[in-house]
C-alpha cells in the first residue's frame, strides 16, 4: 500500500494480496487527509500501521520542527526527555497504538526507578503527546495521544528576595549585570527574556519596553524611572562582527557579541561578596517583582499581563506566597504581644 500524486489528486494504491484485485482510491484533499485514510483502511485489512510512522521514525522530524518554532530551552529539554527515557520504551511503537495501559505501564516503570518522580514523568508524557499531535497534524496518525490522569503534584511556593536582600545584592553588581537583574526584578522578565533585549524593542520616551515571551508571544512592560534612568546610563556597545556599528543587544557578550547566556557566574560573585546564604536563581527575581506587586495590593489580572502568563491559575501561586508572608507577619506580631503581656 502506497500514496503517490497522480494528475493533481493523491492516489491510495492497495497492493493485493492472494486472491485480491489491486485497487486504487483516487483522493481529493491534502497530503495529509490521504495519510490519514491510508492508515484507517491499513487497520480495517490488519495490516501494519506502517515504517516510519512509529515514535522512533518520527522524532527526528517533530524535534526539527521545535527547533524551528519553539524556545531552545525547550528544544532542549524535549529533545533530553525523548533520548534519556521516552525513546527506550515508547520508540518501537506505532502512535494509534499506544494505549491508556501502555501510558501506564510506563509510568510505573519510571516510578520504579531513583531520581525524578512526578513532575517529570507528567512532562515527559506531556512531551509524549505532543509529538504525536503534531504527527496528527501532518497526517502520520489518525488521532492524538489518549488522555491520562496525571501523577500527584504539589507546585512548591516559588523563592523570592525581599527588598532589602534584593538591594544588598544589587550593590555588589557591576553597572551591567546591575542593570540586567533590575530589569528582572522591576518588570518581571525571565532570564532568557532579558538576555535577549534588542535596543529597537526599548522606548526610552514612552518609558516602555516591549518583550518577546514564551511561545513567540509579545508584551509591553512599562518602564520605572529608575530602569529608564540606567538605561539612559548603560553604553551601547560596539558590535564585535562589525565594529563600525553599535550593537543590537542590551546585553551582549564580551566574548562572542551575542546575547550573553551565562549569568550565573554573577550571582554567585554577588553572593560571595555580600555573604547571602540564600539560594538565588535567575528565576528568582522574576518571583519577587510578581509578590511585591501582589503586596501592594496589585489584583492579579494586572501581574498575569505584566508577567505574560497564559492562564491566571499560574499567576495565582503568588497568593499562596502572599499568604505565607502575611502568616510569618502575623506569627511574629502575636509573639511580640506575648511576650509583653
Amino acid at each position: 500500500m502506497a500514496i503517490r500524486q497522480r494528475n493533481g489528486r493523491w492516489e491510495i494504491d492497495i497492493s493485493p494480496r492472494a486472491g485480491q484485485k489491486r485497487q486504487r482510491i483516487a483522493f481529493k484533499g491534502t497530503e495529509a487527509e490521504a495519510r490519514i485514510l491510508e492508515r484507517e483502511i491499513r487497520k480495517k485489512l490488519g495490516r501494519p500501521v506502517g515504517g516510519k510512522e512509529t515514535i522512533n521514525g518520527l522524532v527526528d522530524d517533530y524535534l526539527q520542527y521545535v527547533k524551528n518554532n519553539q524556545a531552545d530551552k525547550t528544544f532542549r529539554d524535549k529533545k533530553r526527555m525523548f533520548f534519556s527515557n521516552l525513546l527506550a520504551f515508547f520508540g518501537p511503537m506505532y502512535p494509534d497504538l499506544i494505549s491508556t495501559q501502555t501510558i501506564e505501564r510506563y509510568k510505573t516503570r519510571r516510578l520504579a526507578k531513583s531520581g525524578p518522580k512526578n513532575r517529570q514523568i507528567n512532562l515527559e508524557i506531556m512531551t509524549l503527546s505532543a509529538l504525536i499531535k503534531w504527527a496528527w497534524d501532518q497526517g502520520f496518525c489518525s488521532e492524538p495521544l489518549v488522555r491520562s490522569r496525571s501523577l500527584p503534584y504539589r507546585r512548591p511556593l516559588p523563592s523570592y528576595l525581599t527588598r532589602e536582600e534584593f538591594q544588598t545584592f544589587r550593590e555588589a553588581l557591576n553597572p551591567v549585570m546591575r542593570v540586567m537583574f533590575t530589569f528582572m526584578a522591576l518588570g518581571g522578565l525571565r532570564r532568557n527574556e532579558v538576555t535577549h533585549l534588542r535596543w529597537a524593542d526599548i522606548n526610552l520616551a514612552a518609558g516602555s519596553v516591549l518583550v518577546h515571551g514564551k511561545g513567540n508571544r509579545q508584551r509591553i512592560v512599562p518602564l520605572t524611572a529608575t530602569l529608564v534612568a540606567l538605561l539612559k546610563d548603560l553604553p551601547r556597545k560596539p558590535d564585535r562582527k562589525d565594529p563600525s556599528r553599535k550593537s543590537e543587544w542590551v546585553f551582549p557578550s564580551r566574548i562572542t557579541g551575542d546575547p550573553l547566556v551565562d549569568i550565573r557566574r554573577a550571582i554567585e560573585w554577588a553572593k560571595k561578596k555580600t555573604g547571602i546564604e540564600k539560594r538565588i536563581t535567575p528565576h528568582m527575581f522574576r518571583h519577587s517583582f510578581a509578590t511585591h506587586l501582589l503586596e501592594k495590593g496589585t489584583n492579579l489580572r494586572t501581574i498575569q499581563d505584566l508577567l505574560g502568563h497564559r492562564q491566571v491559575t499560574t499567576t495565582e501561586i503568588y497568593t499562596h506566597v502572599a499568604q505565607a508572608t502575611a502568616r510569618l507577619a502575623i506569627d511574629g506580631l502575636d509573639e511580640d504581644v506575648t511576650k509583653t503581656a
